[in-house]
């Protein structure tokens, strides 16, 4: 006969009137307070998310920043433009003097001058430099921001393992990637114009106490729902409820107008600025990938006077988040990099622009162990050939990996099939891994 306290015929939804109540009387504040408190962060606590492990910040230049106004200048050649070079605080290399403030943080970082991505998908979604493999017809890959994700986030953090800032004006080339095999669990979340993500709050008759209660109930039933079965989708299920609620518990700290007075000061009003001030907030906090999107490096017309505004905001922006980041013991594990999906073309146009060039051409790599002040590769006095260490994204990837201290090699199952974590064909840039 069945049991009049089931809900259903299945043995597995037997509950009593006394087991119900009784599992209610569980805590049903879910730990609120306590993400409240890890969230506010003291030097105590960054201390201890120093020691928790590594994690990565990007700052991806929209468009295609030009190597040869930032980390590859060629002054006096016909191809050089405008600007002069100048010395940094490492010996012996010289950057564009559109980037002074960095120039005296070079001794934190890794130039890598020539980058080939021609092969692997030189497109504005950025794809071959996002995946660091050719595309595959059978198979989604992630990208190496939903790898870091996977790999160094941990389940039981409120905030999430991965968070990408855009500016209000996203540059409209630049595409979402569809889930990969990771799933969407490892995909980012998405934060504009530096500001907290909608529809976290609460309704407005909802007091703190039914809110908790509420969710205690929902996580009783569906925790006897998963005793004696066991589903993905039901785990993915009571994921999004545990993020959710840690979001919500969470939320003041992806608003960067929350940052001390001081921050908001020295940092100041720029976008891109105020984002590498919330990534550095974000890290500290424990969140293991931030991908700063800065747009409109575009510059096929007027190169020059584009990337005079477009770098004195680099600038500033980048050698204040190496300087904090170093100032407070987090460089050591954090890596920072500077990319976009291509540089731009030696040759400068009539209109006095550079248009899109994969072929030679930087991108930058701080912290978390990298060699500062190396510099890898070299290209010709015009920069128009690579004639020294040719780099394609699949060595990148491999660097970043074994910076971060995760095995390149290793491999996931997609169906039957094994895929290596990055491209087995290549190997990481060992000059740059100290």
């Amino acid at each position: 006969m069945r049991n009049r306290y089931q809900f259903c015929g299945s043995d597995g939804h037997a509950v009593t009137r006394r087991g119900f109540l009784g599992g209610l009387a569980a805590p049903m504040f879910w730990g609120v307070t306590q993400l409240a408190d890890t969230l506010t962060l003291s030097e105590a606590q960054a201390a201890e998310i120093k020691k928790q492990g590594k994690r990565v910040i990007i700052l991806y230049l929209g468009g295609g920043a030009s190597q040869l106004e930032t980390w590859d200048p060629k002054p006096g050649r016909p191809t050089g433009g405008p600007y002069a070079s100048i010395p940094t605080s490492a010996p012996g290399v010289r950057i564009s003097e559109l980037l002074p403030k960095v120039a005296r943080q070079m001794h934190h970082m890794a130039i890598v001058r020539s980058v080939d991505n021609t092969s692997m998908g030189a497109d504005h979604d950025g794809t071959g430099m996002s995946i660091g493999r050719r595309k595959d017809p059978f198979v989604q890959f992630p990208t190496f921001a939903e790898i870091a994700a996977a790999e160094l986030g941990r389940q039981d953090r409120a905030v999430p393992d991965h968070v990408e800032l855009q500016m209000v004006g996203v540059f409209r080339y630049e595409s979402k990637n569809p889930p990969s095999f990771l799933g969407t669990r490892v995909q980012p979340l998405v934060l504009t114009g530096g500001k907290r993500p909608e529809n976290l709050d609460r309704l407005a008759d909802l007091t703190d106490m039914d809110h908790g209660d509420r969710e205690a109930l929902r996580s009783l039933v569906s925790k006897r729902f998963d005793r004696n079965r066991s589903f993905t989708s039901g785990a993915g299920y009571n994921g999004v409820f545990d993020r959710v609620r840690g979001l919500m518990s969470s939320d003041a700290l992806f608003d960067v107008d929350k940052s001390p007075a001081k921050d908001l000061a020295r940092y100041g009003d720029g976008s891109l600025a105020r984002h590498c001030l919330l990534a550095r907030r974000l890290v500290e906090a424990g969140v293991s990938v931030v991908k700063v999107r800065h747009t409109w490096w575009d510059t096929h017309a007027d190169n020059f006077e584009g990337h005079r505004a477009l770098c004195a905001e680099l600038d500033h922006s980048l050698s204040l988040l190496l300087q904090d980041l170093n100032d407070r013991g987090l460089l050591e594990s954090t890596l920072v990099l500077t990319t976009s999906e291509f540089g731009r073309t030696p040759k400068i146009s009539s209109e006095l622009g550079r248009d899109h060039w994969s072929r030679a051409w930087s991108v930058t790599l701080a912290g978390c162990g990298t060699e500062g002040g190396a510099v890898v590769g070299a290209t010709n006095e015009d920069g128009t050939e690579i004639v020294e260490r040719p780099v394609t994204p699949a060595h990148l990837h491999h660097t970043y990996y074994r910076a971060l201290g995760i095995d390149p090699r290793k491999t996931y199952t997609v169906g039957a099939r094994p895929v290596f974590l990055a491209d087995e064909s290549a190997e990481a840039i060992s000059e740059l891994l100290s």
